[in-house]
């Protein structure tokens, strides 16, 4: 199957009436955790790659992935 791409991922996600003021310090914090060595080794033990983007990073990867994986 040459153009399949599939993967698991996990995002952290807040109600859409959230302040941005809480969205970021949220957003802070959890990069900040996301990198400590200890995170960044279990992560890896796992087999999983850690992408700490911003909120509008994970807004554009969640329109494609919504184009990519229709509705059946």
């Amino acid at each position: 199957m040459g153009d399949f791409d599939a993967a698991t991922w996990v995002a952290l996600y807040a109600p859409a009436a959230t302040a941005r003021e809480i969205v970021n310090r949220v957003h802070a914090e959890t990069v900040k955790a996301l990198g400590t060595p200890q995170a960044r080794e279990r992560f890896a033990a796992q087999g999983a790659d850690v992408v700490a983007g911003t909120p509008e990073q994970l807004a554009a990867f969640l329109r494609s992935e919504t184009v990519k994986w229709p509705r059946w």
